[in-house]
């Protein structure tokens, strides 16, 4: 269902958003009790999935110089590993029996030219495992019917080829042909340009919880296994927005950029401390309930240098939550008349678009969006939501601060929905120059 709020050109805006903000007060306030009472539980669920969430299992063959908190392997003879432990040293309760030929092979060094981009270093994945014949990792324990992201290391100095073949409730296999001193991730040539994540095969458990991941020569002289990993494929992914700052760890924009990158669904949370220099008042003698002089809002003002914010858009084809209202759950709804988080185009100048949604099932909620010279919010993807926010006012919903060409435009989207079917999901969409909608 679409809502809006129509804007008329010229001075008429302000006389008619203020009678309406008066007749609807009542209304607001308790629509903002109720985005509490759902964004709470929202973000208890969300936290819940964070902290459930295993790191990365790895085991080492021939590991000397093993990266930390993985399991390292050197023996020739059939071993079950127990309670393997995740890279934060946390016990998991995943097994894996290690299934090696009867006619075992042997171990020898290797350092690989290139290793993968990882939270922590590969470097010590420098050993490897050769035979003729092949290697079963039959991990058990696992959570049943879950996708995981499954990393299996080769490579050695001098070329050879090699199969894999990973079997959960589906099997996959390949093969490839490692040149001298190259090691393969998967079906690829390591890169130290890009991240361990990229390479993932993802892979679904049984439903009794197992995989099974297996290396053999595919008919050559020997295969060289230097390392398998697994990691639980988290069900969201939370990206934390800590500042107001326009760039850099914790602002706004890097955490558009982790969110589009991301190999999960991702929700973009805001956890920004009260110490924060863009946390602003905007309500005092407003003669709003609830207004006085202490701050309100966390503006977050991007600059022309910097570009316009990116597009939400995930490359992996995940949806994408972008939530204003987690603001109020983390540090208290500061603004009783609108929202927490206030994004605003003053700073910015020509050719300023305040968010564009150019991906498919992004959600965005809880935001004022003002002060743009173009668009407030641009729609161009497919099942996109825009609910509970305000456009082309400021924080309070009181005063016009207009977008300069239109509030909310859809350009080629399908399937939108504008608002929603409660009073929680409807949007503000008043004081644009142009139309609201």
């Amino acid at each position: 269902m679409l809502t809006s709020i129509r804007a008329r050109r010229g001075r008429p805006i302000l006389n008619r958003l203020s009678a309406l903000l008066d007749s609807l007060k009542i209304g607001s306030q308790r629509r903002r009790a109720r985005q509490r009472s759902v964004q709470t539980a929202l973000t208890s669920e969300l936290l819940e999935q964070r902290t459930l969430l295993t790191g990365l299992i790895g085991i080492d063959l021939g590991g000397v110089n093993t990266p930390t908190n993985w399991t390292s392997f050197s023996g020739t003879v059939d071993t079950t590993l127990t309670n393997l432990t995740d890279e934060s040293g946390t016990s998991t309760g995943v097994d894996v029996f290690v299934d090696v030929d009867s006619m075992p092979g042997n171990y020898d060094n290797f350092t690989p030219s290139a290793v993968p981009i990882h939270t922590q270093s590969l470097t010590g994945v420098d050993r490897m495992y050769f035979d003729v014949g092949g290697i079963n990792f039959d991990f058990s324990n696992l959570t049943p019917n879950q996708n995981y992201e499954v990393y299996v290391f080769g490579g050695d100095s001098i070329a050879d080829t090699q199969r894999v073949t990973i079997t959960g409730d589906t099997e996959t296999q390949f093969s490839y042909m490692h040149g001298a001193n190259q090691m393969f991730v998967n079906r690829e040539l390591s890169d130290a340009g890009r991240t361990l994540e990229s390479y993932a095969e993802i892979m679904e458990s049984t439903a009794s919880g197992t995989m099974t991941v297996r290396m053999d020569s595919a008919g050559g002289f020997d295969f060289n296994l230097m390392a398998v990993a697994i990691r639980e494929v988290p069900s969201n992914t939370i990206f934390t927005v800590s500042s107001t700052a326009d760039s850099g760890v914790g602002s706004l924009r890097q955490a558009i950029l982790d969110a589009n990158a991301s190999t999960t669904p991702a929700t973009i949370m805001f956890e920004i401390p009260n110490t924060d220099g863009g946390f602003v008042d905007v309500d005092n003698g407003s003669g709003l309930p609830g207004a006085d002089a202490d701050a309100d809002v966390f503006r977050i003002q991007p600059l022309s240098g910097s570009g316009n914010l990116p597009a939400l858009n995930n490359v992996n084809g995940h949806p994408i939550t972008f939530d204003g209202l987690s603001q109020a759950s983390f540090g208290g709804d500061t603004n009783p008349n609108g929202p927490e988080i206030e994004i605003d185009g003053s700073l910015f100048g020509a050719n300023g678009h305040g968010l564009i949604i150019d991906g498919d099932n992004v959600t965005v909620q809880g935001f004022a969006v003002n002060n743009f010279s173009v668009l407030g919010i641009l729609v161009t993807g497919d099942g996109d939501v825009v609910s509970g926010n305000y456009v082309g006012t400021d924080a309070t919903g009181r005063s016009a601060a207009p977008n300069m060409v239109h509030g909310i435009q859809l350009s080629g989207a399908t399937n939108a929905t504008i608002g929603g079917t409660t009073a929680a999901e409807g949007n503000l969409i008043s004081g644009n120059t142009g139309t609201g909608l």
